[in-house]
């Protein structure tokens, strides 16, 4: 049987400096212990490095495109959260959860009835 590549479905295209961040925050994840971060930081990390396709604009800008699977966009949107956690000072304002939690409701009596 012939070798099959499959393209990750997921393509994102970022600048030079949001392709720095993303690889900074990976590494200084790699050092946070809370529950599987550091491990999937550096895999994450790993494959970004490897993988990332660095190219010019015609405005000459550096940017790269980067692949993922479902599995890899959801752990980096994991890894940039608890990025934001372990490194700002966020005052929650609103309890977004019981928000969520009463448009729920309403949806479903509304489609009830």
């Amino acid at each position: 049987m012939p070798y099959q590549s499959k393209v990750p479905p997921i393509k994102l295209s970022v600048s030079e400096d949001f392709y720095n961040l993303m690889i900074e925050t990976l590494v200084r994840n790699e050092n946070v212990n809370v529950d599987s971060t550091d491990k999937y930081a550096k895999e994450l990390k790993e494959k970004l490095l490897r993988y990332g396709i660095p190219y010019k604009t015609d405005e000459e800008k550096n940017v790269v495109n980067l692949r993922f699977y479902t599995r890899e966009a959801s752990e980096m949107i994991m890894q940039l959260l608890v990025f934001i956690v372990m490194n700002c000072d966020i005052e929650l304002l609103t309890d977004y959860y019981s928000v969520l939690v009463k448009v729920r409701e309403a949806k479903k009596q509304e489609e009830e009835s």
